[in-house]
């Protein structure tokens, strides 16, 4: 332990003030300069900001997240319960799905159903009903899922262009 005497001169005061004494240990530092983590201010300063950010940001994507989540639920269970009503744009976009994932040993898509299911469409314009309900309950195109389901099998497979001649006999309302 080290001990330094001091001595201060005060002015304006009759009597001198008395000695003082620090005592410092060795390896101690002053505590107005210690830093966090060995950073200087400005380096602490920054740490502070980034992981500010870093905070706010993780809790801006986890609400939306959630949010997003909860809403996405809200359409599904909605569609889920239009498409319960037989002859509804939401049926025929639910039914249309249920026939392209059929698991079976001669393939995914039942092609039968796909048939029956644009048969018994009445029109062009509830045609572009099930499609826009199809978008918003998959998220994909109805036309592009069918062209992959169906392909372009020519001759005894029913196809997406046999498809297509359904839809397009169809009367426009």
């Amino acid at each position: 332990m080290i001990t330094f005497n001091m001595k201060r001169k005060l002015t304006g005061t009759p009597a001198a003030a008395p000695p003082q004494t620090i005592v410092v240990q060795a390896g101690e530092t002053d505590k107005s300069k210690e830093t966090f983590l060995g950073l200087n201010p400005f380096e602490t300063t920054v740490l502070k900001y980034v992981v500010g950010g870093v905070v706010v940001v993780g809790g801006v994507l986890l609400l939306t997240g959630k949010v997003s989540g909860w809403i996405d639920g809200k359409q599904l269970e909605n569609h889920l319960e239009k498409s319960s009503q037989v002859g509804s744009p939401d049926y025929y976009a639910r039914e249309l799905e249920d026939a392209f994932n059929v698991t079976a040993w001669y393939g995914n898509t039942d092609r039968e159903k796909v048939e029956t299911i644009l048969l018994a469409i009445p029109s062009q314009d509830v045609w572009a009903k099930v499609q826009a309900a199809y978008v918003k309950a998959y998220n994909k195109p109805l036309l592009t899922e069918m062209r992959e389901e169906l392909g372009d099998f020519f001759g005894m497979m029913f196809s997406f262009q046999d498809a297509m001649n359904i839809i397009n006999k169809k009367p426009a309302k």
